[in-house]
C-alpha cells in the first residue's frame, strides 16, 4: 500500500523559528490545530551576580490585584471566567436539560457540547494571551523576575475563594515565566511564600495580618515603613530573590529544575517577636 500524502493549509501566527523536531496534530472544540516542536540555539543569559538590582523585579501575585511589583506598579486581572459565567450556566443548563430529558448524542446535544467547549476554550485563549502579554514586557525591561513558588492546589481548599483563584491561574502563570525566561536570556528566581505577607520588607519585624486589612504599617519604632500590603510584599520577595544572587545554584541558573533551597525567610526572623518591640 502506497503512501498517502495531501497538502493541508495552515495558518502561521508567527514564524517558525529553529529545527523542526516534531510535528503534532490536535483537534479542539471544532478547530485543528498544528503543533511544532523545534530546537534552536538557547539566547545567552546575564550572569547572576552581574545583575544591577534596578534590573530585578519582584512580583506578588494577589485576588485585589493580579499583580503589584517592587516599584508600586500593578496590574489588574480582567477576570475572564467572571466576565463569561453567564453564559458558561446558560449553555450548562441547557445541557443538562437536554441530558434529563434523554436527548443526549442527538444532534442539538452535541452543538450544545461545541457551543460550551469554544467558550472555555475564548476564555482559556483570554487568559494565556493577558498572561503572555504581561510576561513579555516584565522581561522587556527586566533581566531578573522573582516570584513566590505558590502551593496552588493547597490554596484552591479555600472554597470561598477556589473559583477566584482557580480563573486567575496562578500556577499556569509562574511556569510560564519560568519557561519565557529560558526562551529570553533571562531569569526566574523562585522564592518561599512562607512569611512574605506578615514581614516588613525594611526590618524584617513581624508585623501580623489578617486577609482584609491592605495596609502594611511597621510599629517597629526604627523602622516605620507605611506602604500597601502588596507592594511591601513585592519588596521582600525581591530582597529574598536577591539573596540569590549571592548565592546562585550549582548550574549557574541555567536550568529549569527547582532550586533547593529556594530564598526563604525561615531562619532569617523569629516569629515570636512581638510586633514593636527593637530587635537586638
Amino acid at each position: 500500500m502506497g503512501k498517502f500524502r495531501t497538502t493541508v493549509r495552515i495558518f502561521l501566527h508567527r514564524a517558525i523559528q529553529g529545527t523542526v523536531k516534531c510535528l503534532t496534530i490536535k483537534y479542539q472544540a471544532g478547530e485543528w490545530y498544528a503543533i511544532f516542536i523545534t530546537e534552536r540555539e538557547a539566547p545567552s543569559k546575564p550572569p547572576l551576580g552581574a545583575i544591577p538590582a534596578e534590573r530585578i523585579r519582584g512580583a506578588d501575585l494577589g485576588l485585589e490585584r493580579f499583580m503589584t511589583l517592587d516599584n508600586s506598579w500593578s496590574a489588574e486581572y480582567p477576570r475572564f471566567l467572571r466576565r463569561s459565567e453567564k453564559n458558561v450556566k446558560q449553555l450548562q443548563r441547557r445541557l443538562a436539560h437536554k441530558n434529563k430529558n434523554k436527548k443526549r448524542g442527538s444532534k442539538r446535544w452535541r452543538q450544545v457540547c461545541l457551543s460550551l467547549a469554544r467558550l472555555h476554550l475564548h476564555i482559556e485563549r483570554q487568559r494565556e494571551d493577558y498572561q503572555n502579554k504581561l510576561i513579555s514586557e516584565l522581561y522587556r525591561d527586566n533581566d531578573a523576575l522573582v516570584l513566590e513558588r505558590l502551593n496552588v492546589e493547597g490554596m484552591l481548599k479555600n472554597h470561598s475563594l477556589a473559583k477566584s483563584i482557580a480563573d486567575a491561574s496562578f500556577g499556569r502563570f509562574i511556569r510560564k515565566a519560568m519557561f519565557k525566561a529560558e526562551m529570553l536570556g533571562k531569569h526566574f528566581i523562585p522564592v518561599d511564600p512562607w512569611g512574605t505577607t506578615q514581614f516588613c520588607y525594611n526590618c524584617l519585624q513581624w508585623v501580623p495580618k489578617e486577609l482584609s486589612d491592605r495596609e502594611h504599617r511597621c510599629p517597629n519604632c526604627d523602622c516605620g515603613e507605611e506602604l500597601p500590603r502588596d507592594v511591601n510584599s513585592a519588596k521582600l520577595i525581591k530582597r529574598l530573590g536577591i539573596l540569590r544572587l549571592r548565592c546562585p545554584p550549582s548550574d549557574g541558573g541555567s536550568s529549569l529544575a527547582e532550586p533547593s533551597p529556594l530564598p526563604s525567610l525561615r531562619g532569617m526572623v523569629r516569629l515570636g517577636v512581638e510586633a514593636g518591640s527593637r530587635r537586638s
